[in-house]
């Protein structure tokens, strides 16, 4: 799933600090920076829910707010 962000988290920055933390309390999400083909992407975040057990997405969530 992708996530466009604007106001503060359209900060490259402030988004890579945003995603590394969410990946340190053990959500695996990537800014579209990170994975994108081109140079100049919409800033955002890229996440999925293929991995984990329908029980674990809430769970995720809550810990994606938090970080």
């Amino acid at each position: 799933m992708t996530a466009f962000t604007r106001g503060p988290l359209a900060d490259p920055q402030a988004l890579a600090d945003h995603a590394a933390g969410a990946r340190a309390s053990g959500v695996a999400i990537h800014t579209l920076a990170e994975i994108a083909a081109t140079r100049g992407t919409r800033p955002g975040l890229v996440f999925g829910y293929g991995s984990i057990s329908a029980p674990d997405i809430e769970p995720g969530l809550d810990r994606l707010l938090r970080s």
